[in-house]
């Protein structure tokens, strides 16, 4: 461990300056080889510069090295998506159920046209709105303050870059073609290597897609870089946080970027969406990342009353057993912790539980374009019922990352503010539970048959409860779960067991047997899980399949 890091919590690595975090930052004073990198726009990179914190850097664009000039109000009065990721709400669209249509007009209610058009109609619709507004913002894209000195600091300190958009190539294209030159490039050859920078730049038109964890590991993978911890993301939306939190590396907000209006985003972020840290401005990214290199750190006296903290990542080192460790530990409300349930998640792939279509987004793809397409007809994503969502974090992630996810719990109210599909236990979707203040609770007899009716039969059900206790892998719950699944589909799940005695174990696989379900496999992780269980405990991760 490098002097002046300490392990604290679990997983984070900290790294104080002497600056206070709450003052208005000036850049800090650049180093001599900083400034004649700076003054000689032909100088090579210079490899013995010292290094920074981060070996890579991820930038998104709009908000973040570009002023943000996109409408959002009018976005979302548009497509009518009032809440929520844009895109992520538009994957879980269907094509409306003749019982649905047919209760409407039985209540007298009937739908309006927008609500009752066929998904791909409405993702048609959406998607055209979304690009009008996006070229108009194009044309209009100037550099945020500060992108001049950040990139010459990152280009002679030989830290990888990359630019991570939800946008579109010709955005992109624009952006380059006119903010380097007003950010204050000295001559072509200097806004030709910024240009060259940026490897690799990712769009919507690529594979993966943020907050799809797969892009961030796929770009550190193009990289070389082995330790997610010393990759940093930088962006200004909730997507560009919970992608870095996911893949265990540092995540930075760019506060008041401009991604939404004020007031769009939740007062507090949800779990998984904390930041390591967040600056205001690209010339404070600048000041820290110089302020927190290892060389200056080891000279500078920390006091805690007086300090900024600039942390790596959760994820170091190669060794995956000891990543999901550390990420099952974190508090998934402290600053750049994951989603709770990911390493639970890592689990249920490993052994097919689910699979994912090989791009992020494939329903739009298929429905509108302007995505990645699967490979195949048969490279579909499967559908994935997550039971105990809580206020969606998981349920997200899952959603975004090329499968067809659908939230439940007996209160999903914060989950359908995220503009989430989710469904409450026992009740139509149209709807949350009947008390806002509900507690999760262990599933029942009927509480899956809105789900069922609404969205289902479906491939894999996620069973991960909030507290998590032995108790929900009842035989009531496996048989309500094995219900939702087609035939030959997988139920997945983790509960936090206490010390899991062989009379525990064999009441799990009667209660399993019961349900028509077969063990696949059975796993035992110490201590952490979904209600991050005290020392001794045991959590017990169980995969079946309907017979």
């Amino acid at each position: 461990m490098a002097p002046g890091l300490a392990l604290r919590p679990p997983g984070l690595l900290l790294l104080r300056s002497r600056r206070n975090a709450a003052a208005p930052r000036r850049p800090a004073a650049a180093s001599a080889a900083d400034s004649a990198a700076a003054s000689a726009p032909q100088q090579r990179k210079n490899e013995s510069a010292p290094r920074l914190l981060y070996d890579g850097i991820a930038f998104d664009m709009d908000g973040t090295l570009a002023t943000a000039h996109i409408p959002f109000a009018e976005m979302r009065e548009r497509t009518e998506i009032p809440a929520g990721d844009l895109f992520t709400v538009m994957e879980s669209w269907e094509e409306p159920s003749a019982s649905s249509d047919e209760e409407d007009n039985n209540d007298g209610n009937a739908s309006s046209s927008s609500s009752t058009a066929p998904s791909s109609e409405r993702v048609r619709r959406a998607m055209d709105v979304i690009l009008e507004i996006e070229a108009r913002a194009a044309a209009t894209t100037e550099p945020m303050e500060g992108l001049a000195e950040l990139l010459r600091l990152l280009e002679r300190r030989n830290v990888r870059v990359a630019m991570v958009t939800r946008n579109t190539p010709r955005a992109v294209e624009a952006f380059f073609g006119r903010a380097f030159a007003a950010a204050g490039a000295s001559d072509d050859a200097e806004r030709a290597r910024w240009r060259a920078l940026f490897d690799p730049v990712i769009t919507r038109h690529d594979r993966y897609v943020k907050p799809d964890r797969r892009l961030l590991l796929d770009v550190a993978e193009r990289w070389g870089v082995q330790e997610m911890g010393r990759v940093l993301m930088v962006g200004d939306s909730l997507e560009d946080v919970e992608i870095g939190n996911a893949c265990g590396a540092a995540s930075c907000l760019i506060a008041g970027g401009g991604n939404e209006a004020p007031g769009a985003a939740p007062a507090a972020p949800p779990p998984g969406a904390v930041p390591t840290f967040a600056v205001r401005s690209l010339l404070e990214l600048r000041d820290l990342l110089l302020a927190s290199a290892p060389e200056v750190e080891e000279q500078q006296e920390r006091t805690a009353a007086d300090a900024s903290v600039v942390r790596l990542g959760w994820a170091l080192g190669s060794d995956a057993e000891e990543a999901a460790a550390a990420a099952a530990a974190l508090d998934p409300r402290s600053a750049g912790a994951p989603a709770p349930g990911l390493p639970f998640v890592d689990w249920c792939a490993r052994l097919g539980a689910f699979r994912r279509a090989s791009v992020s987004f494939p329903r739009i793809a298929h429905a509108a374009g302007g995505f990645s397409k699967c490979d195949d007809t048969r490279d579909q994503p499967d559908r994935v019922l997550h039971v105990g969502c809580a206020e969606g974090a998981l349920t997200k992630l899952l959603a975004s990352s090329g499968l067809f996810c659908v939230g439940a719990d007996s209160d999903v109210s914060a989950a359908l503010r995220r503009g989430l599909a989710a469904v409450p236990f026992g009740s139509s979707s149209s709807s949350a539970s009947s008390s806002s203040s509900s507690s999760a609770r262990n599933l029942a007899v009927g509480d899956l048959e809105a789900a069922m009716r609404e969205r289902g039969p479906f491939d894999s059900v996620l069973l991960l409860p909030p507290g998590g206790p032995l108790e929900a892998l009842s035989a009531e719950a496996a048989r309500e779960a094995a219900r939702a699944l087609r035939p030959g589909g997988s139920f997945a799940c983790e509960v936090c067991s206490g010390k899991c005695t062989e009379g525990d174990y064999a009441d799990v696989l009667t209660a399993l047997d019961e349900a028509g379900l077969e063990v696949v496999e059975v796993g035992r992780v110490a201590g952490g899980g979904a209600d991050g269980g005290g020392s001794g405990d045991v959590v017990l991760r169980v995969l079946a399949r309907k017979g």
